[in-house]
């Protein structure tokens, strides 16, 4: 199981602590590779900060995010199964 993250690195670490994850297997959003992280994944879960806690910090982040939001998309067109988690 891949998790993407939509949040900060101390977002990412605590929800893997938080629910047995491995660090490798949890990508944030704004990384530049997450199409290739979650190529040929059958299982995905993406995991949400509120807006209000965490926005993409700089305009190429941003970018990043819209082609994490994309590749997200176009997985689960390809019928893999997607998990939504939102943290409060």
């Amino acid at each position: 199981m891949r998790v993407v993250v939509f949040g900060s690195e101390r977002h990412a670490h605590i929800w893997g602590l938080r629910n047995n994850v491995k660090r490798s297997d949890i990508i944030l959003a704004t990384h530049s590779n997450v199409s290739q992280f979650i190529m040929g994944e059958k299982h995905l879960t993406v995991v949400r900060v509120p807006k209000d806690s965490w926005k993409p910090p700089t305009f190429p982040c941003e970018e990043r995010v819209k082609v994490s939001e994309r590749a997200i998309i176009i997985r689960m067109s390809n019928g893999v199964e997607v998990t939504e988690v939102k943290l409060q």
